[in-house]
């Protein structure tokens, strides 16, 4: 798997390994999508209404209808991947934002082309999914400090990292490195 970005292609979800057999590729749960609008489209009104202010000026209030069309296409998503191997069969809930976004591209005239896809956001997957596979025989100090990493991830990219520095640190626990206070470097 190979993230360029924090978002992922909806339409062409990346091959995300099972957490638990590391064998199946995990598939979207097709019924099990939820969408809603974040608040700040969900409390506009469907139609426009006035008011006066005190000094008797006539005002109207924003409506639904009044918000740009690519701010009406991103919602507040949840949703279920699943390992399709009968051995397993793991489930793992994803919760983030899912949001169309235009890119323009030229083409061999150099006119503008416009590509609008559907891109998720993750902010959160249980049980987290690993980034890459971990070898079998890794300590098992490596193994539960990577998970933390691997879960702070799509929350918290300097958590993870703070979580990764640990690991390193454990890392060389495990191999006996010397302190670097005590290592003398030749001039």
């Amino acid at each position: 798997m190979l993230i360029k970005e924090e978002k992922l292609l909806f339409k062409d979800f990346p091959n995300l390994n099972c957490p638990n057999c590391t064998k199946g590729i995990l598939r979207i749960v097709d019924d099990t999508k939820i969408l809603k609008y974040p608040s700040k489209l969900r409390l506009l009104p469907d139609e426009p209404s006035f008011y006066y202010d005190p000094d008797g000026n006539e005002h109207r209030r924003t409506c639904i209808d009044d918000v740009e069309a690519a701010q009406k296409q991103e919602y507040i998503t949840t949703f279920f991947l699943e390992c399709p191997r009968t051995q397993c069969l793991e489930m793992i809930s994803t919760c983030g934002k899912l949001r169309y976004d235009t890119e323009v591209f030229p083409d061999e005239d150099l006119n503008a082309v416009y590509d609008t896809q559907l891109y998720y956001y993750p902010k959160f997957f249980y049980p987290h999914i690993n980034l890459f596979i971990i070898p079998i025989k890794t300590p098992r100090v490596i193994v539960d400090q990577m998970a933390e990493a691997f879960s702070l991830f799509w929350t918290s990219p300097s958590a993870c990292g703070n979580s990764i520095r640990k690991c390193v640190e454990r890392i060389i626990d495990e191999i006996d490195a010397p302190p670097t206070s005590y290592v003398k470097y030749k001039n």
